[in-house]
């Protein structure tokens, strides 16, 4: 119906294009017809007389086809774009569907439906869900006096039509031009005005100025906030009121290396269920994990070059010693970082316990004896129940310490390996097949799915086909040695970043393959492509085979 629409304006400027050259032609027409009646120019009356004569005509010509085009023109639009019989409810459902998307051209269309029509545009003012998000950009190219009577605008326009629909609001600014503090002070009033503060559920700030972020009071109904890239700290630490929202659940703040008080002094955020951090410091997220007692998704990714600070909060909690329990945590990530006072991060972990930890993923540092040290003192204390276990650029990761990890997570049922080196990749493979599987008692028991991603992305010290090839022979005899139980079975995933398998390892499949034992070689990142695929009559429920070995096939890889 929009494509139709879009025909439809295109027809209509092509045909007002007509009237241009219609015009030149007739004007030619009254000169020469001008010049040919009367040989000689000083009869200038007559002249004149029949120039009015001829405008006269042309006008009525010009009067007649107007009418005619906007007949035409009625009848087109009510061919091609009649939706008055449409039910209104169906016509609010094809918008929905026109606007959903994060982009930001399809976030304004409702702006642009109601533009078409009467009809379209009370359709669009009384369905709110299509007022229920907007993204607000600041380039450096706009107009500032212009662009900032625009934003305005529309911010009024979104709030008064979301009506009680929750509304995310997205603000993105240029790292290289801030507006001015009259705009932001305009956006902030609109904001604060009436009930709008309680219609906001969902913020992000990206590239914002920290000290109009911090402004912010709290708001009643916020329950997702997102900030990226904050410019301008503030000398003073201060405690950033949006963070401590009654009703927040979400938290996600990325490259803050000069962090405030997230959260107040002394008091649980007992509403906080999701955190997300990345480039943040250490002592920071330790904070975070004290005084969040109910939350259930924690991430640490890449940390913020800056030491531990004195842990007042653990003394303020009176949490000096003893545990630190999380009980309601069901998923960790977590980066340790390399950074002055690692020691006293790493006598934390001693104390923290998660009993209802679900999966736990475990981004390596640059350095193999700091995850050693990191996870000798943070792994005995996940809970037996913990079944999914994920590693992600692990480097150099010897035999003794896997079997550490893997004699305190014997209930892992899914084994994920992301970017490992081939000396970690090697080891695991070994490990899994070792301590006489046979009699029941090897490593992880109730693996059931292995995955190991991003082969190929570190270099190998050794020849690339060599460290494969060994790589192969390993799983070969890994796999064999677990399926001789079948309560030690479990299935292979592998996939590579770039480039091609060696034969050693398309070897290994078919080998593997002849045997009956569930294997999966995928190509590139999104697992498209997968080497071969398993026998018509494998119990296990994978793929359907194809005469020549080779098959596409979408994968779900939202585990990464």
């Amino acid at each position: 119906m929009v494509l139709g629409l879009t025909s439809i304006y295109n027809y209509r400027q092509a045909f007002i294009d007509i009237a241009s050259p219609f015009r030149f032609s007739y004007s030619l027409l009254i000169m020469n017809k001008l010049f040919e009646t009367y040989e000689s120019l000083d009869d200038a009356v007559l002249i004149k007389q029949e120039v009015q004569r001829l405008e006269g005509d042309m006008a009525e010509a010009f009067r007649l086809f107007h009418e005619k085009r906007a007949d035409i023109l009625w009848k087109l639009n009510t061919l091609q774009a009649s939706t008055k019989n449409v039910p209104s409810e169906i016509l609010a459902h094809i918008f929905m569907l026109a606007s959903n998307g994060d982009c930001f051209n399809l976030q304004r269309m409702p702006l642009r439906l109601g533009g078409v029509c009467s009809h379209w545009r009370r359709i669009t003012l009384s369905t709110p869900c299509l007022w229920s998000s907007l993204t607000l950009c600041f380039n450096e190219d706009v107009d500032m006096e212009k662009g900032q009577q625009t934003v305005m605008d529309l911010l009024r326009h979104y709030m008064e039509n979301v009506g009680l629909t929750p509304f995310a609001l997205d603000f993105r600014f240029n790292r290289h031009s801030q507006p001015p503090k009259e705009t932001l002070d305009l956006i902030t009033s609109v904001l604060l005005h009436g009930e709008n503060s309680r219609k906001v559920h969902a913020l992000k700030f990206l590239r914002a100025p920290f000290r109009w972020i911090s402004s912010f009071p709290q708001f009643p109904n916020l329950e997702s906030l997102k900030i990226h890239e904050p410019l301008g700290y503030l000398d003073r630490i201060l405690v950033l009121p949006l963070a401590n929202s009654p009703r927040l659940r979400n938290l996600i703040l990325c490259n803050l290396c000069l962090m405030p008080k997230i959260v107040q002094n002394n008091v649980e955020q007992t509403q906080i269920t999701h955190i997300s951090l990345s480039q943040v410091p250490a002592d920071v997220c330790i904070s975070l994990l004290v005084r969040c007692p109910n939350l259930a998704h924690f991430e640490f990714i890449h940390p913020a070059p800056k030491g531990m600070q004195d842990v007042d909060y653990l003394q303020a909690y009176g949490l000096v010693d003893g545990p630190i329990i999380l009980h309601q945590l069901e998923h960790l990530r977590w980066t340790h970082p390399n950074l002055v006072g690692g020691s006293r991060l790493i006598q934390i972990y001693s104390r923290l316990r998660f009993p209802a930890l679900r999966s736990f993923r475990w981004y390596a540092s640059q350095s193999s004896h700091l995850d050693y040290a990191a996870l000798h003192a943070l792994v005995p204390n996940l809970p037996r129940a913990t079944s999914s276990l994920q590693i992600f650029h692990a480097q150099e990761w010897d035999m003794s310490f896997i079997n550490f990890i893997f004699t305190r997570t014997t209930a892992i049922q899914h084994l994920h390996l992301y970017a490992c080196d081939y000396v970690t990749m090697s080891n695991v493979i070994v490990a899994l097949g070792q301590r006489g599987a046979v009699l029941g008692n090897a490593y992880l028991p109730q693996l059931r799915k292995m995955s190991i991603d991003g082969i190929g992305r570190h270099p190998v010290q050794c020849d690339k086909g060599e460290a494969e090839a060994q790589l192969a022979n390993q799983i070969i005899n890994t796999l064999r040695v677990r399926y001789r139980d079948p309560t030690m079975r479990f299935s292979l995933h592998l996939s590579r970043c770039h480039g091609t398998w060696t034969k050693d390892m398309q070897e290994a499949y078919q080998e593997l393959h002849k045997e009956r034992i569930e294997m999966k070689i995928w190509v590139g990142w999104r697992r498209l492509l997968v080497l071969g695929n398993m026998p018509k009559n494998n119990v296990s429920g994978t793929e359907q085979g194809n005469p020549e070995g080779r098959g596409v096939e979408e994968h779900n890889t939202s585990d990464k």
